[in-house]
């Protein structure tokens, strides 16, 4: 899954005492490695690696982050060291280790003039979908339901994404809640409702018009993301900073805010900053024709 997304956290301000005043000097504190990697079943583990920005740093879009490319980037499983990635350009390493299903990975980074960096992230099981049902209600707008059955005995973490001819979809799922599209953030939900049972998810959908399309493009894929609970809290969290509305698909939405109060997205980087996660996705396809 090719994901790029810079990730910018906020620093606190420290607070002065009561009886002895503090000047804080924002250009004194230290830069910290931003890890970005978000890792999936059976394919290879990418790292993104920028610099941490200060308070007093402007920041108008992507592009103002420094890359860091001078680093050392190890892979381990069982606590042994499997791989050590590689540079390849914009602040990317790349590694030939593709993980496993129900297994741990860990991550250490090292790079002159920043702290060591160390994660531990986890592939969650592969949670397929059973089948998919769609009913035409009118021209273009379909219900389609999605049917999977959530493994029992654990407590597991889905968001669902179509792409294809999809121009709209929308949900009032109970373990949504009310969710469209152009609200830009990712439909998260978990099994607290479902937990080791079938579970269907129903969506309206609008499609676009298709009658000139090929009859190989006239269909809808749907992907079932199950998520390690790390990656679903750092989504959390990501969709609360994210304007309902403005469209977009990344942090950039954030900057154009004028932020005031700390961001507070979730990081399970120890001595930095960012995500280190995995996925398993499932998906299925369906079609559409003229008539």
């Amino acid at each position: 899954m090719n994901v790029k997304i810079r990730w910018i956290v906020i620093f606190s301000l420290i607070l002065s005492s009561c009886t002895k005043p503090l000047t804080l000097q924002l250009n004194d504190i230290k830069k910290q490695l931003v890890v970005y990697s978000v890792f999936c079943l059976d394919s290879n583990i990418m790292i993104n690696i920028t610099e941490s920005k200060n308070m007093n740093e402007v920041v108008t879009g992507m592009d103002d982050f420094e890359t860091v490319e001078n680093a050392q980037v190890f892979i381990y499983h069982n606590n042994k060291v499997v791989d050590t990635a590689f540079y390849y350009t914009d602040g990317n390493y790349y590694s030939n280790t593709k993980p496993l299903e129900n297994n741990y990975y860990q991550l250490l980074i090292r790079a002159d003039g920043y702290d060591e960096v160390k994660a531990e992230g986890f592939i969650p099981t592969k949670v397929k979908i059973d089948s998919i049902v769609k009913t035409e209600i009118e021209p273009k707008e379909y219900n389609v339901s999605i049917f999977f059955t959530d493994p029992p005995k654990e407590d597991n973490y889905y968001c669902i994404y179509m792409s294809g001819i999809t121009q709209y979809y929308s949900t009032n799922n109970p373990s949504i809640g009310e969710w469209k599209v152009t609200d830009n953030i990712r439909p998260l939900f978990t099994d607290k409702l479902f937990q080791g049972e079938q579970y269907e998810v129903k969506f309206d959908v609008y499609v676009d018009n298709y009658e000139h399309y090929p009859d190989s493009s006239k269909y809808i894929e749907i992907s079932l993301y199950s998520l390690s609970k790390e990656y679903y809290q750092f989504l959390q969290s990501y969709n609360k900073q994210i304007p309902k509305g403005n469209g977009g698909d990344d942090l950039q939405q954030v900057f154009m805010q004028g932020l005031i109060e700390p961001i507070p997205i979730y990081s399970n980087i120890d001595g930095g900053l960012g995500i280190f996660a995995g996925c398993s996705i499932s998906a299925d396809t369906i079609f559409f024709d003229n008539n």
